[in-house]
């Protein structure tokens, strides 16, 4: 599907799932290379910045959450491909991306002209585009940490190990938020050079800008990344702590049993001159030799403070 909307004389293509003819289209309008054109027929396996005379190629990730913020499972990738000349924008996708689609929406209204009143060639577009995709990625990444709380209540509401696949589940999700968004550092400033050829010096500081979003989205995942590792540390703690105590409580009865058994045993051997055997109160003499060391055993357990 292909959409065109104009911005002061600033033309942007948005493509979702493009067709051949749709693709081909492209070429006789833009004079896309057929490099570029292969491309755009599917999803890329690496990002890249490649410098063409009129324009310059670009493939972003996104991370998205795929599931209900209320039960985080797994994540998305979603890629974006951008073709930016100095008076259009092109961008490719794969599926479907709200902050596309919402700015979309707002050119059709004439309401993002009103709010970026600086649309004075493709940079600007593409400045808008970013900052609303990393503000999606932002948001996620909130309700991350809202979910990582609940971790943090679970771990100590005495949940060690319901936490434990949750904490593995919000691992992976930061891994893959990592792996998406890892390579647009490096990105951005590769372009922040193509810019200034483009557009000039004053474009810089939407540069910077841009750089400044990524950089608080990269603090945000190693800082997660940072919290849900300490989560875990504590939470492998508690439990064994908890297998400790249960070994503890199995082990007491188990000890005292082994005590009464070995004096059972003893007495039932059928050897000459066993003490007490022949004596009429033998059967109560043994019973209270066992009870008494099960006393003291358990008032030597509570002494240890072992229950």
């Amino acid at each position: 599907m292909i959409t065109v909307y104009d911005a002061h004389g600033v033309t942007w293509v948005n493509l979702e799932k493009p067709s051949r003819d749709e693709i081909i289209g492209l070429e006789e309008k833009y004079n896309i290379h057929p490099v570029v054109l292969n491309e755009l027929s599917g999803p890329s396996l690496r990002t890249k910045v490649d410098l063409y005379p009129q324009y310059v190629y670009m493939i972003f990730r996104f991370p998205a959450l795929t599931s209900n913020h209320d039960d985080v499972h797994e994540t998305e990738e979603r890629e974006v491909d951008f073709i930016i000349g100095k008076d259009f924008i092109i961008t490719t996708h794969y599926t479907p991306i709200d902050p596309l689609f919402t700015m979309g929406k707002y050119l059709e209204t004439g309401a993002l002209l009103n709010k970026e009143k600086k649309i004075e060639h493709a940079g600007f577009l593409f400045y808008a585009m970013m900052r609303r995709l990393y503000q999606a990625t932002e948001d996620d990444l909130i309700h991350l940490r809202q979910h990582i709380m609940k971790v943090e209540a679970g771990i100590f509401a005495g949940e060690e190990r319901k936490m434990v696949e949750d904490i593995s589940r919000l691992k992976s999700v930061l891994i893959n938020f990592w792996w998406c968004t890892r390579a647009h550092g490096q990105l951005l400033s590769s372009f922040e050079i193509i810019a200034k050829s483009f557009w000039g010096e004053t474009f810089h500081y939407y540069m910077h800008s841009l750089n400044g979003e990524f950089a608080k989205i990269d603090r945000m995942i190693e800082g997660y990344k940072e919290v849900i590792s300490g989560l875990q540390d504590t939470n492998d703690s508690l439990l064994t702590a908890k297998s400790d105590q249960t070994m503890k409580v199995l082990t007491m009865p188990a000890t005292i049993i082994f005590a009464i058994s070995a004096i059972g045993t003893i007495f039932s051997m059928n050897v000459e001159n066993t003490p007490l055997v022949k004596d009429p109160n033998a059967f109560w003499y043994i019973l209270g030799v066992m009870f008494l060391i099960s006393v003291a055993s358990m008032a030597y357990f509570w002494y240890k403070k072992w229950i």
